[in-house]
């Protein structure tokens, strides 16, 4: 439940974890008390867990606009796998603060970052999203060849529509989120 991203070991060698830093919220997590559980164990009173979640398509993120408007146009989203938790549950700073509250933190803050991503290749963002969202990854290879081919075709003519002076840079705005682990 708890993927490991970037930690900071406690100086005092309790053996447990004054930070953690992880790419994905609790949102994957079956339960989110699974995932509050898995800090709590490692993370330190005090500690603070801190997690990324992308914005959704509508709130500017180029990566998820283009690959989920190709699969809408040219294959099938919905059925291919089983149903999951709702992807961007975690793209609002008050619903991750709120989220965090209620599992027991305290002084949680979220805020909206702006990141981006940069290539010469659009052929590059396939490879990204491939080897970085093993769901759409799946749903992508699920899909019949053909239509599989257009999505592909659509996500590299997309791509290259954001290329300016030979770069391609596609906007990835997150929210980041943190909090304080308090004793359970």
């Amino acid at each position: 439940a708890l993927r490991q991203v970037g930690v900071v070991p406690d100086p005092g060698a309790t053996g447990r974890l004054v930070s953690i830093a992880t790419a994905i919220a609790f949102g994957l997590a079956p339960a989110l008390n699974v995932a509050r559980t898995d800090v709590n164990e490692v993370l330190k009173e005090g500690g603070r867990y801190t997690f990324v979640a992308w914005r959704s398509p509508e709130q500017g993120c180029d990566f998820y606009r283009i690959i989920l408007d190709a699969v809408k146009l040219h294959g099938q989203l919905e059925g291919i796998l089983p149903p999951s938790p709702p992807v961007f549950r975690f793209s609002d700073p008050q619903e991750c603060q709120r989220v965090l509250l209620a599992q027991g933190f305290v002084d949680a803050r979220a805020e909206i970052i702006s990141l981006s991503w940069q290539t010469r290749l659009a052929q590059d963002f396939l490879h990204l999203v491939y080897k970085s969202v093993v769901r759409m990854a799946a749903i992508l290879e699920a899909q019949p060849e053909s239509a599989r081919e257009q999505i592909h075709a659509h996500i590299l003519e997309s791509t290259e529509a954001l290329r300016r002076n030979g770069v391609i840079t596609l906007q990835f705005p997150a929210v980041m989120a943190t909090a304080i682990a308090v004793p359970r």
